[in-house]
């Protein structure tokens, strides 16, 4: 079995766990802070201690995540009124444009009817 030492820490482990030491274990390998939308990085020895001291900072980002989701929470509710004020009136267009055609078809009905009587006339008097 292949031994390696970490570069970070020194430490000697089986070369197949060193990647995974390096990005996990590691107390000198950098890491992120795990708070959603804290920048923050440092030695993984430090995360806990900069949990403690960032409780304020986290806080305010915690707060203006919230402040961001309600405002798009708003901003859908709003585009979904609008959705629905634009169907309405679609709906309403459409309702008037098949009562209009209907009208319409009613009105060129009775003109086929009248000129159909008219024409019966004229054959009869032409009789």
């Amino acid at each position: 079995m292949r031994y390696s030492a970490c570069d970070h820490c020194g430490t000697v482990m089986p070369h197949n766990e060193l990647p995974r030491h390096m990005t996990e274990r590691c107390p000198e390998a950098q890491a992120s802070c795990t708070f959603p939308g804290c920048l923050a990085r440092m030695k993984r020895r430090d995360l806990a201690a900069h949990q403690a001291s960032a409780a304020q900072v986290h806080l305010e980002l915690a707060i203006k995540l919230a402040e961001r989701l309600r405002q798009q929470e708003d901003d859908a509710d709003k585009e979904k009124q609008m959705l629905h004020q634009q169907l309405s009136e679609e709906e309403q267009l459409h309702q008037k444009t098949r009562k209009e055609a209907a009208q319409e078809g009613d009105s060129q009905k009775s003109l086929v009817q009248d000129m159909m009587y008219t024409m019966k006339l004229l054959k009869d008097n032409e009789q």
